[in-house]
C-alpha cells in the first residue's frame, strides 16, 4: 500500500455497434481529470463501438486514492 497512484483510467464500451464517422473528443473536467469519448475498432476489424474513458491523476498513496474513489462512488 505504499504505492503512489499517479494516473488511472476508468472506462466502458457502449453495447451497440457504431457505423458513423470516426470520433474522438476530450474534455478537461477538473484540474486532474480528463473525460474522453471515442470510437474503437474491435479486434475482429469489422465492428466499432463508442468507448468512454475517465482519466484521473490523484498523485496520492494507493489506500488514500482508493478510499476517496469509494466515497465518490457511494455519494
Amino acid at each position: 500500500m505504499s504505492w503512489i497512484v499517479t494516473m488511472w483510467h476508468f472506462g466502458a464500451d457502449v453495447l451497440a455497434d457504431y457505423v458513423g464517422k470516426e470520433n474522438y473528443r476530450r474534455w478537461g473536467i477538473a484540474e486532474k481529470m480528463l473525460f474522453t469519448i471515442y470510437d474503437k475498432e474491435w479486434k475482429d476489424g469489422k465492428r466499432r463501438r463508442i468507448r468512454w474513458d475517465l482519466q484521473e491523476h490523484p498523485n496520492k498513496p494507493l489506500i488514500e486514492a482508493l478510499e476517496e474513489k469509494q466515497v465518490a462512488i457511494r455519494g
